[in-house]
């Protein structure tokens, strides 16, 4: 399941059109910064950073096995099960804030190349 989520932005970019590709590419970090902005408005709004980490713990349940006599058992089986926990982080709000004033003045530079960029796309790559 993980592996076939993590699939899907390549199966999705395989079907975009030259356009679609070139329109992402030149949009890319754009759409990073947007989401980094999201993320340290919050972290300034909160007065703290939150860290996702992932941790690793042993599920035990109990399963059937056969044994060489052909017969079948019961018996304990243990796999490894990641799952990720949120931990809160003190972050220094004034040096958080001036990163989120840097970004919003960058991501409205990044946003106006972008746009000229996409432009570009739409010439080359014009749809039928």
């Amino acid at each position: 399941m993980r592996h076939a989520l993590l699939a899907a932005p390549l199966i999705l970019m395989a079907c975009a059109t030259e356009q679609e590709r070139c329109i992402s590419q030149v949009t890319k970090e754009v759409r990073t910064l947007e989401r980094l902005i999201v993320e340290t408005k919050r972290n300034v709004e909160r007065g703290f950073a939150v860290d996702r980490v992932q941790q690793v713990r042993e599920r035990t349940y109990l399963c059937t096995a056969t044994t060489e006599s052909g017969e079948e058992v019961t018996q304990t089986c243990s796999e490894a099960e990641t799952y990720t926990t949120r931990v809160p982080r003190a972050i220094d709000l004034n040096a958080e804030q001036e990163k989120l004033d840097s970004m919003l003045d960058r991501v409205d530079r990044a946003r106006a190349e972008a746009n000229a960029e996409v432009r570009q796309c739409q010439a080359t790559y014009p749809e039928s």
